[in-house]
């Protein structure tokens, strides 16, 4: 089984999009995780709306609910927290699955032995007025090396090892910080040549007002592990 971590945040416009590319998956049995982090809209109510098309298709659903907004790296963590599949993926709730990610992933876990496998992620903007000049620059270009959590299939273990994401990066970065921990920690990874998760930028993300403080942060803290190995 592969659990699905899903934080919700008054993405009510575009949650039925992420679960029914999970539901799209042509493999693999899901424990979808629900985390409902105090949004203002009825984005839980889309969800649990699903669940009899979720139980369909041979799945479950979880619903975790926390008090107030925490963040969402706080999200993910109370998703890990109740996770019982031998592997471990993650979708935000305005982001896509290509209908074969699964599979492509799971394929090179098995072939490689790796405790992760990471796929690319490609941009779709729906908001052109609303990006920061960086981002777009960046992001705009054809396909990247995923990372995000979006991108990739991992074993449940790894997450003993790596530990939790870190709640102190709330503007976007939290899961960039944890993929440099996953390689200081050198964590087996193979990286698969196709896109395994669709990014869709518009105005209420985080990823469009991401901040390159905060980034510097990620990569300061980084720094500071490979000087200090302890």
């Amino acid at each position: 089984m592969i659990s699905v971590i899903l934080p919700l945040y008054n993405g009510e416009r575009f949650i039925q999009g992420a679960i029914g590319s999970i539901l799209d998956q042509s493999v693999g049995e899901f424990q979808i995780i629900a985390v409902d982090d105090g949004g203002t809209e009825p984005t839980l109510a889309r969800v649990e709306a699903m669940e009899g098309q979720i139980k369909a298709g041979g799945h479950r659903l979880e619903v975790v609910v926390l008090k107030g907004n925490r963040g969402i790296a706080a999200a993910r963590n109370a998703g890990a927290a109740i996770a019982e599949g031998t592997y471990l993926a993650w979708l935000d709730q305005d982001d896509l699955w290509p209908s074969d990610r699964t599979a492509t992933l799971l394929q090179a876990l098995e072939e490689s032995g790796a405790t992760v496998a990471r796929g690319r992620m490609r941009f779709v903007d729906l908001a052109p007025d609303s990006l920061r000049p960086w981002v777009r620059d960046t992001w705009f270009s054809g396909n990247h090396t995923g990372y995000v959590l979006g991108a990739l299939l991992c074993r449940r273990e790894v997450l003993e090892r790596v530990g939790p994401l870190q709640t102190a990066f709330a503007g976007g970065f939290d899961d960039v910080d944890w993929f440099m921990r996953l390689r200081h920690d050198q964590v087996p990874l193979v990286d698969v040549d196709a896109v395994t998760v669709v990014r869709q930028i518009h105005t209420s993300n985080q990823s469009g007002r991401a901040s390159q403080s905060e980034l510097l942060a990620v990569v300061r803290a980084h720094l500071q592990r490979s000087r200090n190995p302890s």
